[in-house]
Protein backbone atom coordinates (compact mmCIF):
# COMPACT_ATOMS: atom_id res chain seq x y z
CA UNK A 1 0.00 0.00 0.00
CA UNK A 2 2.66 2.71 0.87
CA UNK A 3 4.61 1.56 -2.00
CA UNK A 4 1.78 2.76 -4.70
CA UNK A 5 0.70 5.56 -2.43
CA UNK A 6 5.01 6.54 -2.84
CA UNK A 7 4.68 5.87 -6.79
CA UNK A 8 1.81 8.30 -7.21
CA UNK A 9 3.26 10.75 -5.43
CA UNK A 10 6.34 10.83 -7.07
CA UNK A 11 4.54 11.15 -10.11
CA UNK A 12 2.90 13.61 -9.25
CA UNK A 13 5.84 15.90 -7.95
CA UNK A 14 7.69 14.75 -11.48
CA UNK A 15 4.34 16.90 -12.90
CA UNK A 16 2.92 14.05 -14.64
CA UNK A 17 -1.17 14.09 -13.49
CA UNK A 18 -2.64 11.51 -11.66
CA UNK A 19 -5.67 9.35 -12.36
CA UNK A 20 -8.51 9.74 -10.72
CA UNK A 21 -8.12 6.07 -9.01
CA UNK A 22 -4.89 7.20 -7.80
CA UNK A 23 -5.79 10.67 -6.09
CA UNK A 24 -8.79 8.88 -4.56
CA UNK A 25 -5.95 6.16 -3.46
CA UNK A 26 -3.12 8.34 -2.41
CA UNK A 27 -5.74 10.36 -0.28
CA UNK A 28 -6.59 7.10 1.10
CA UNK A 29 -3.65 6.13 2.39
CA UNK A 30 -2.57 9.58 3.68
CA UNK A 31 -5.42 9.53 6.12
CA UNK A 32 -4.92 6.29 6.95
CA UNK A 33 -1.07 7.00 7.56
CA UNK A 34 -2.05 9.64 9.51
CA UNK A 35 -4.36 7.80 11.85
CA UNK A 36 -1.75 5.34 12.40
CA UNK A 37 0.94 8.08 13.06
CA UNK A 38 -1.45 9.66 15.91
CA UNK A 39 -2.00 6.30 17.35
CA UNK A 40 1.62 5.25 17.53
CA UNK A 41 1.97 8.92 19.09
CA UNK A 42 -0.19 8.51 21.35
CA UNK A 43 0.72 4.88 22.19
CA UNK A 44 4.63 6.28 23.02
CA UNK A 45 3.11 9.35 25.14
CA UNK A 46 1.44 6.56 27.52
CA UNK A 47 5.02 4.60 27.54
CA UNK A 48 7.24 7.52 28.32
CA UNK A 49 5.08 9.25 30.82
CA UNK A 50 4.45 6.12 32.78
CA UNK A 51 7.53 4.80 32.70
CA UNK A 52 8.79 7.95 33.86
CA UNK A 53 6.51 8.20 36.16
CA UNK A 54 8.66 4.81 37.41
CA UNK A 55 12.13 5.27 37.09
CA UNK A 56 11.12 8.67 39.89
CA UNK A 57 8.93 6.46 41.91
CA UNK A 58 10.51 6.62 45.43
CA UNK A 59 9.17 2.77 45.98
CA UNK A 60 11.17 1.38 43.25
CA UNK A 61 14.24 1.05 44.80
CA UNK A 62 12.27 -1.04 47.43
CA UNK A 63 10.45 -3.21 45.00
CA UNK A 64 13.38 -4.29 43.23
CA UNK A 65 16.87 -6.70 44.35
CA UNK A 66 16.89 -8.78 47.49
CA UNK A 67 14.14 -6.39 48.80
CA UNK A 68 11.98 -7.23 45.92
CA UNK A 69 11.47 -10.76 46.99
CA UNK A 70 9.56 -10.28 49.61
CA UNK A 71 6.14 -9.18 50.01
CA UNK A 72 5.57 -5.64 49.62
CA UNK A 73 3.25 -3.95 51.74
CA UNK A 74 -0.52 -3.16 51.11
CA UNK A 75 -0.80 0.09 50.03
CA UNK A 76 3.33 1.38 50.37
CA UNK A 77 6.10 2.77 48.26
CA UNK A 78 6.90 -0.62 46.89
CA UNK A 79 3.51 -2.03 46.20
CA UNK A 80 2.72 0.92 44.20
CA UNK A 81 5.56 1.09 42.47
CA UNK A 82 5.12 -2.32 41.62
CA UNK A 83 1.47 -1.67 40.42
CA UNK A 84 2.66 1.14 38.26
CA UNK A 85 5.27 -1.76 36.56
CA UNK A 86 2.54 -3.72 35.92
CA UNK A 87 0.32 -0.86 34.46
CA UNK A 88 3.44 -0.31 31.81
CA UNK A 89 3.26 -3.56 30.80
CA UNK A 90 0.01 -4.27 30.64
CA UNK A 91 -0.05 -0.59 28.70
CA UNK A 92 2.79 -2.13 26.34
CA UNK A 93 0.97 -4.56 25.33
CA UNK A 94 -2.93 -3.27 24.74
CA UNK A 95 -0.74 -0.83 22.11
CA UNK A 96 0.87 -3.45 20.39
CA UNK A 97 -2.25 -5.63 20.30
CA UNK A 98 -4.05 -2.29 18.77
CA UNK A 99 -1.54 -1.46 16.21
CA UNK A 100 -1.72 -5.43 15.16
CA UNK A 101 -5.27 -4.89 14.37
CA UNK A 102 -4.63 -1.67 12.93
CA UNK A 103 -2.11 -3.03 10.75
CA UNK A 104 -1.78 -0.52 7.48
CA UNK A 105 0.97 1.18 6.20
CA UNK A 106 2.59 2.19 9.41
CA UNK A 107 1.10 -0.27 11.08
CA UNK A 108 2.90 -3.11 9.23
CA UNK A 109 6.14 -1.58 10.46
CA UNK A 110 5.23 -1.10 13.86
CA UNK A 111 3.40 -4.80 13.72
CA UNK A 112 7.17 -6.09 13.25
CA UNK A 113 8.73 -3.50 15.58
CA UNK A 114 6.55 -3.19 18.28
CA UNK A 115 7.19 -6.76 19.65
CA UNK A 116 10.38 -5.86 20.76
CA UNK A 117 9.70 -3.28 22.89
CA UNK A 118 6.71 -5.75 24.34
CA UNK A 119 10.04 -8.09 25.24
CA UNK A 120 11.70 -5.53 26.79
CA UNK A 121 9.32 -4.54 29.28
CA UNK A 122 8.16 -8.26 29.71
CA UNK A 123 11.49 -8.68 30.19
CA UNK A 124 11.94 -6.30 33.74
CA UNK A 125 12.18 -8.45 36.35
CA UNK A 126 12.88 -5.87 39.58
CA UNK A 127 13.77 -8.80 41.61
CA UNK A 128 16.32 -10.21 39.11
CA UNK A 129 17.87 -6.86 37.64
CA UNK A 130 18.31 -4.54 40.59
CA UNK A 131 17.70 -1.27 40.75
CA UNK A 132 19.70 -0.34 37.96
CA UNK A 133 18.85 -3.29 35.97
CA UNK A 134 15.24 -2.43 36.21
CA UNK A 135 15.87 1.36 35.32
CA UNK A 136 18.24 0.59 32.50
CA UNK A 137 15.45 -1.75 30.74
CA UNK A 138 12.82 0.66 31.11
CA UNK A 139 14.94 3.59 29.94
CA UNK A 140 16.11 1.20 26.76
CA UNK A 141 12.56 0.21 26.42
CA UNK A 142 11.41 3.85 25.81
CA UNK A 143 14.61 4.68 23.87
CA UNK A 144 13.00 1.93 21.24
CA UNK A 145 10.28 2.86 20.78
CA UNK A 146 10.89 6.47 20.31
CA UNK A 147 13.50 5.01 17.33
CA UNK A 148 9.89 2.98 15.81
CA UNK A 149 8.08 6.46 16.41
CA UNK A 150 10.97 8.56 14.70
CA UNK A 151 10.73 5.82 11.63
CA UNK A 152 6.85 6.17 11.20
CA UNK A 153 7.28 9.94 11.56
CA UNK A 154 9.99 9.26 8.44
CA UNK A 155 7.55 6.90 6.85
CA UNK A 156 4.22 9.26 7.22
CA UNK A 157 6.58 12.74 5.83
CA UNK A 158 7.93 10.73 2.78
CA UNK A 159 4.48 9.80 1.87
CA UNK A 160 3.31 13.70 1.98
CA UNK A 161 6.27 14.45 0.32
Amino acid sequence: MMAEARQAAAAAREGKPLTQQQVLKLKSDVRTSTDELRSLEDAYSSMESKGNALLKHPGLPVATGIAGAFPSVYGGEAAKAETLLDEFKAELKRQGQQMAREGGSIGQMTVQEWPIVESMVANIDPRKLGLQGTKDQIQNAMARAKQILARARKSHNALLA
